[in-house]
């Protein structure tokens, strides 16, 4: 059933991807026209690519498969973590167009950045170690000092020499700089996803192919003498001495090696074992997965109740959840939780309340 609304979810998602990406090229056009306002541009472009995130969303949550899993973890906090950068960039280039920062200024950039630490932490928990490696490198040291100074007067409040036009120059050249290089790793990520998906695609292809051998070569033992198989059916009755043995619990070993000889008989039990902790790992793996996941869910539902509940808007749900976890030593997770409970607890209120 899990499995089942997981892939209804996905490709619901799908559906609306599609559909806004055929509208994408009059959407444009609009926006050269300047027939929308700013704002409005912003969240139509914002509904897209919340909708392209999604997708992936939904696409890990029903994959079965720990590294699918994992490889789409780490592309959804990634992909996140560029579209807050690229947020980032515009509310800093305001800032020092305008040469001063106000508090929702500041405040804003201060959200960016750590929304986007979280996603990167995440992704540097699931992602492959070599493009890790290469997003920790993806500035030279002298610009990824630079930029952070910048980051700085752009999060500042008030009026700073910092804040000029010069400087918001150099910021908009270092923030794109870094787009770029998130850019060309998520490519990267999505080239080894596919490449992933298709190894998986060819191993089940293989798997099939070999059972469809299997069950051709079962039905073929129905055309011959039955009699040339009983040697592979039939034992010498057990000693005496075997019996004892058998009726004392002998260990799985002594039978294989009974049947099969002693070399071949742990080798299978190696085998049988090696690959029960080849099993566990995966579930290990897809469980970790799917927990980062679940706690993504949380966290959003969370954040939907304080505003729906308070009137606050999705930043401000988050800011007052997180430092609600920092006052009380508290994962996120952890109150969002708490939030979900007296939610539907005010939901309830709600509705036993008299009708007047």
């Amino acid at each position: 059933m899990r499995a089942s609304a997981s892939s209804v979810r996905l490709f619901n998602r799908i559906a609306f991807v599609l559909h806004a990406l055929d509208s994408l090229a009059a959407l444009r056009a609009r926006i050269d026209a300047l027939s929308l306002s700013p704002e409005e541009s912003v969240a139509a472009l914002g509904r897209m690519i919340a909708g392209l995130l999604a997708v992936v969303f939904e696409a890990a949550d029903a994959a079965s498969d720990p590294e699918i899993s994992r490889a789409l973890v780490a592309l959804f906090n990634f992909m996140q973590g560029k579209e807050l950068a690229g947020q980032e960039r515009a509310t800093g280039v305001a800032g020092f167009a305008l040469g001063a920062c106000d508090t929702a200024r500041q405040q804003r950039m201060t959200d960016l950045v750590e929304a986007q630490a979280r996603c990167l932490e995440l992704f540097a928990e699931f992602g492959e170690p070599d493009l890790i490696l290469r997003w920790h490198h993806a500035l030279p040291v002298p610009e990824a000092a630079e930029f952070e100074r910048l980051r700085g007067f752009a999060g500042r409040v008030g009026a700073s020499p910092g804040l000029s036009v010069e400087a918001g120059e150099r910021w908009f050249e270092l923030a794109t700089m870094r787009i770029d290089a998130m850019r060309e790793i998520e490519m990267r990520m999505t080239e080894r996803l596919a490449a992933l998906c298709t190894r998986r695609i060819a191993d089940a292809e293989a798997d099939l192919s070999r059972h469809r051998t299997t069950l051709d070569g079962l039905a073929a033992l129905d055309d011959t003498d039955t009699t040339s198989m009983a040697v592979f059916f039939s034992a010498p009755a057990p000693s005496s001495e075997q019996a004892s043995n058998e009726c004392a619990g002998d260990s799985a070993a002594t039978v294989l090696d009974e049947g099969m000889g002693a070399t071949l008989g742990r080798s299978v039990l190696d085998l049988v074992q090696a690959q029960a902790q080849r099993i566990q790992r995966m579930s290990d793996e897809l469980a970790a997965a799917r927990a980062a996941l679940n706690e993504r869910k949380i966290i959003e539902r969370g954040k939907g109740v304080l505003m729906a509940h308070r009137g606050l808007t999705e930043e401000q749900a988050y800011r007052l959840m997180r430092q609600t976890a920092m006052d009380q030593g508290r994962r996120l997770v952890d109150v969002a939780e708490s939030v979900l409970a007296l939610g539907a607890m005010l939901g309830g209120a709600e509705r036993d309340k008299p009708a007047r």
